[in-house]
């Protein structure tokens, strides 16, 4: 029973673990992992999330690929690309129009009074629309395709450290591979563990180990100082 002016402790959070599962090739893991991500679906009351393919090579370079997580490099692509054409277009086609319109009154006037020899007229019209278009794609392009790489990038970044594994989870994964072997990666809570690892035999893991999750920093307990009393 608790104090007068203490607060009641609050109940433990579940403990988080990964799951990993140890296979022979990068092809079986990969197949595994997409094979798991269906099982988590048809049961996400186990709270498997997320998944990942982590391995070692046999020249010892590692690799390790988080699903359905934006990656950084990928984010930072996909974002130049978008910003260039959402940029370009438009903007081509706005220059494209205005140097018509420009062109077509200037050029026929210059040839009505004879600056321009009237043969001239349309293939002017033309270039000047052409490159008009050209020049304001190529300059609004790269200011969209440099934004939008920015602001890929940064998502990129966020997604993978908001759904990702951590760094520490994958060098701890990475630390139990020899060279030439695979793993597929699942972290759960304490309670869904045996489940993941039965399934993960079941899809052909040679091995199947849990190791805890690194646990965030603890926040500071707040101390309650009980009010002054009544008279």
């Amino acid at each position: 029973m608790s104090q007068p002016g203490q607060s009641p402790a609050p109940a433990p959070a579940p403990t988080r673990l990964f799951v990993v599962g140890i296979f022979d090739d990068e092809v079986r893991a990969t197949q595994a992992m997409e094979a798991l991500h269906v099982w988590r679906r048809a049961n996400r009351r186990l709270g498997v999330s997320p998944i990942a393919v982590a391995g070692r090579r046999s020249s010892g370079a590692t690799s390790s690929t988080t699903r359905g997580v934006l990656r950084p490099r990928r984010g930072a692509l996909i974002g130049l690309l978008v910003g260039l054409v959402l940029a370009a277009l438009p903007a081509a086609g706005a220059a494209g129009t205005v140097g018509w319109a420009i062109g077509s009154v200037v050029f026929t006037l210059g040839g009505l009074i004879g600056l321009v020899p009237s043969d001239q007229v349309g293939a002017m019209v033309l270039a000047l629309t052409v490159g008009s278009a050209v020049l304001a794609g190529v300059l609004v392009g790269i200011a969209g395709a440099l934004v939008g790489c920015l602001v890929g990038l940064v998502v990129g970044l966020i997604d993978a450290t908001a759904r990702g594994l951590s760094h520490a989870e994958s060098a701890r994964t990475l630390a139990m591979l020899e060279a030439g072997s695979w793993a597929t990666i699942a972290r759960v809570q304490s309670s869904s563990a045996p489940e993941v690892r039965d399934e993960l035999a079941r899809l052909g893991a040679l091995t199947t180990m849990e190791a805890s999750a690194p646990a965030a920093r603890p926040a500071a307990a707040r101390t309650i100082t009980p009010g002054p009393k009544e008279r």
